[in-house]
């Protein structure tokens, strides 16, 4: 699959072909009266507030579809149509769009930031998952992430959940590389909507790579990982958590040569957090002027002619700020399942709404919905974790109890609704 990085000066006219299109799209509805001229204006409105926010994105093409955004499904998708169709919703909340699923705890690497190092409890069964991942799907989520431990270890369920998000969704497959090979990949490719399968990378040394998986193959098997996908014309990107210092000793740049070289379509940025393995401390937290560093350098790669042929680059600390998405968690825009059922409102924040053995997925997800309102300025990872760490070390198992976590939210403040969402559903409605 040809990954072409899309120039400057033809950004323009992509999103003014996406607003047309648009545009045109929607019409048809006033004139079967679905929606009133009134909220047709201001539906267009909400889709260009949404496009502003993309201006430090460098867009690119995957064959013939066009990716402007990492939240997005690709335009010149059906996944595409759906996911706009949610600002047409102006009765109540914007539905949630994204859905991370973990479909097993189990990995042959011991990485250091690992988020479900002290999860307890067996890998939930097929048919929930299968049943919660077409509830996901009626509830409106185009967005899915598939990820383990390493998914591939448990191909079966990983092929098994893919056939069920179908072409109804895009899947992206997070990996370690451990146990990918060609005819599990051809075969996922044939079955759903494949975006991408995205390699852990968390420095571009070797050695550290190795250490920081805890296993002497770990470099090895990432690279295995990225052929393979690139002889079966699948797109691969980087999760890197990178540590600080990275951005200022030039191993971001290095990391950079080496996604070029390996025609990398995406890297994504995660910073350091307290969760998981490092929920009580002791990583390497970045300071106020190192996140400014990362802003700039992410800008610099996007939309410098310089490094016009370098892969996009997004980063959390961009993506989580005040001036784009803020925290999304909680189901206003995103959702995590942990392997043994867990509902958590992310990845990266250890609570629990209930788990799918003993309750209903709707009844759960709803649950949560209710107390997560327009996604807010404070990054609930950040600003909890020390309470989630107290709960833990008094022998509570993570993720902390629905019990605990209801406990927790009746006391929390997720700050103002960040300005992007506060203006589609509080001024555009």
């Amino acid at each position: 699959m040809r990954i072409k990085n899309i120039s400057n000066m033809n950004r323009l006219s992509v999103l003014n072909r996406i607003k047309t299109d648009l545009f045109f799209h929607y019409l048809p509805l006033v004139f079967k009266k679905e929606l009133d001229l009134k909220h047709y204006f201001l539906l267009i409105k909400r889709i260009n507030v949404l496009l502003k926010s993309f201006k430090i994105n460098k867009f690119y093409k995957i064959g013939k579809k066009i990716n402007i955004d990492q939240n997005v499904p690709l335009y010149g998708t059906s996944s595409f149509y759906t996911y706009m169709n949610r600002f047409t919703n102006f009765d109540s909340k914007l539905v949630c769009t994204k859905a991370l699923i973990s479909i097993t705890k189990e990995c042959s690497f011991l990485c250091k930031h690992c988020y479900q190092k002290f999860d307890e409890g067996e890998d939930l069964d097929l048919d929930s998952l299968t049943k919660a991942t077409k509830s996901l799907l009626d509830h409106g989520v185009t967005n899915f992430i598939i990820e383990g431990g390493d998914p591939f270890i448990k191909f079966e369920k990983l092929l098994a959940i893919c056939e069920t998000i179908g072409h109804r969704g895009e899947v992206t497959i997070n990996s370690t590389g451990n146990g990918i090979t060609l005819e599990r990949i051809k075969k996922l490719k044939s079955v759903c909507n494949l975006l991408t399968i995205t390699l852990s990378m968390n420095s571009p040394i070797e050695e550290d790579i190795n250490f920081f998986m805890g296993q002497d193959y770990a470099w090895n098997t990432i690279k295995h990982g990225l052929k393979l996908c690139k002889i079966a014309t699948v797109p691969t990107s980087l999760n890197c958590c990178l540590h600080s210092g990275h951005y200022e000793n030039g191993n971001f740049e290095y990391l950079m040569e080496l996604a070029k070289d390996f025609g990398i379509s995406h890297v994504k940025l995660i910073h350091p957090k307290a969760a998981g393995a490092w929920l009580h401390g002791n990583f390497p937290e970045f300071e106020a002027s190192e996140i400014d560093n990362i802003k700039a350098t992410v800008k610099k790669f996007n939309r410098h002619r310089k490094y016009k042929k370098y892969p996009a680059v997004t980063a959390q600390v961009i993506e989580e700020d005040s001036d784009h998405y803020g925290c999304t968690a909680g189901g206003s825009d995103r959702v995590y399942i942990n392997a043994k059922g867990d509902i958590q409102p992310c990845e990266f924040l250890n609570m629990s709404f209930g788990n799918i053995k003993d309750e209903e997925f709707n009844v759960i997800f709803e649950r949560m919905r209710s107390n997560f309102n327009t996604p807010g300025t404070k990054w609930l990872c950040d600003e909890y974790s020390k309470n989630i760490s107290s709960l833990h070390k008094n022998d509570e198992a993570l993720p902390i109890s629905i019990h605990s976590t209801e406990g927790l939210i009746d006391k929390w403040n997720r700050g103002d609704a960040t300005p992007l969402y506060y203006k589609i559903e509080k001024e555009l409605s």
